[in-house]
């Protein structure tokens, strides 16, 4: 059945909103793209030779729509359907992107710490140098070091959805339904690597009890998954 050009405008742009919410390779969002726009065709379609009509108009794709999921949950179930087939990364990747990473904590905490430091070090009697190094200085670092982390990671996953780390090993923190993860869900997968125990602790118990699904206790909490690129 013949479609008119203001009911394909209609189902093109209601595809093209489903499609901004989800994030797949290209040549998925294509294949997405067509799939969308023949399922719209065929119950436009179906509302056209219910009323008679011998060609499809806006009236028989407004009337499809309406019968129809809305679009923010046809891309949800796309991702949901899309998170399920993404190769979940295994704990070994993600240590050698946690050692990448905390590298570079390290230097950034050194490059923050080294001015103050120094100016203490220039400003204090030459007898109380080795005092204070070892006394005011180790409990700055260590307090640096967890502001550093902090917004290393935060910053990184949530803007990009990757650290320098997981970029060199071709990982990605998404949401667990396949949607790119936020700030929140940053913030909270962040928690125990601001203590060695936690993350330790916090890979075991992903090792023992969540190896099928390769999610640490605060990927769960966070509602986060790590996928290889």
């Amino acid at each position: 059945m013949e479609i008119s050009e203001d009911a394909m405008k209609m189902i093109e742009k209601r595809a093209n909103k489903i499609l901004k919410d989800i994030d797949v390779p290209e040549s998925d969002k294509n294949e997405i793209m067509r799939e969308l726009i023949s399922n719209y065709v065929d119950a436009s379609t179906v509302k056209a030779q219910a009323r008679g009509a011998s060609r499809v108009e806006g009236v028989d794709v407004a009337s499809a729509f309406e019968t129809s999921s809305d679009p923010e949950e046809i891309a949800s179930m796309y991702m949901a359907s899309y998170a399920k087939s993404l190769k979940r990364a295994g704990l070994l990747s993600r240590l050698f992107a946690y050692a990448i990473d905390t590298v570079i904590v390290t230097i950034l905490t050194v490059i923050m710490a080294s001015p103050i430091i120094a100016l203490r070090i220039f400003t204090s009697p030459a007898g109380n140098i080795r005092i204070t190094i070892f006394s005011e200085y180790f409990y700055l670092i260590i307090y640096l070091n967890l502001i550093v982390i902090f917004i290393y990671f935060v910053v990184c996953e949530g803007f990009f959805g990757f650290t320098p780390g997981k970029w060199v090993l071709g990982l990605k923190v998404l949401r667990a339904d396949g949607n790119t993860a936020g700030y929140k869900e940053a913030m909270l997968r962040t928690i125990p690597k601001l203590f060695i125990v936690a993350i330790v602790a916090d890979a075991i118990l992903m090792v023992l009890y969540h190896g099928k699904d390769k999610q640490r206790i605060f990927d769960r909490i966070a509602g986060t998954i790590v996928i290889r690129k």
